[in-house]
């Protein structure tokens, strides 16, 4: 047990801020693309994934942000059997937005940017935040 005063504490000069921030977005049916928001220190700063409806799209948009372009393949069951279709996805990176030191701050850049991306930028399918941990559902369990 300790005693009294064995231990110095010093309290912080300034409290840690939270973010008051609360999705703008729920993945619904209607809305299956939009990223359910994270928190804010979920995500790798001023990193987007975007993923366009085409090739065609993806080309036209902007590029000076693109710090990363790959394609793959992506499928649905119809009645006919499985529907494969390619889906071009760039990786965009916002320095600007990245160096905002205040993380609630940052966010807040970062949800504005999202969504200029999604709804003013034709041809864009969704836009999400690069999460930290990225888990390629793509390659089966081993055998």
């Amino acid at each position: 047990m300790a005693q009294d005063g064995e231990f110095d504490v010093t309290p912080a000069e300034e409290p840690v801020a939270t973010c008051a921030w609360v999705p703008t977005e729920i993945a619904t049916p209607e809305n299956p693309y939009a990223p359910n928001a994270l928190d804010p220190s979920d995500h790798v700063p001023g990193e987007f994934i975007v993923s366009y409806e085409s090739v065609e799209a993806m080309w036209a948009g902007p590029q000076e942000n693109v710090t990363d372009t790959f394609g793959h393949w992506c499928w649905y069951y119809a009645d006919t059997g499985i529907v494969y279709y390619p889906s071009e996805t760039q990786l965009l990176y916002f320095e600007d937005i990245a160096s905002i030191p205040d993380p609630c701050e940052r966010f807040a850049v970062e949800e504005a940017k999202r969504q200029e991306i999604l709804y003013s930028w034709s041809g864009v399918k969704y836009a999400e935040y690069n999460g930290l941990a990225f888990i390629d559902d793509s390659v089966g369990p081993s055998e």
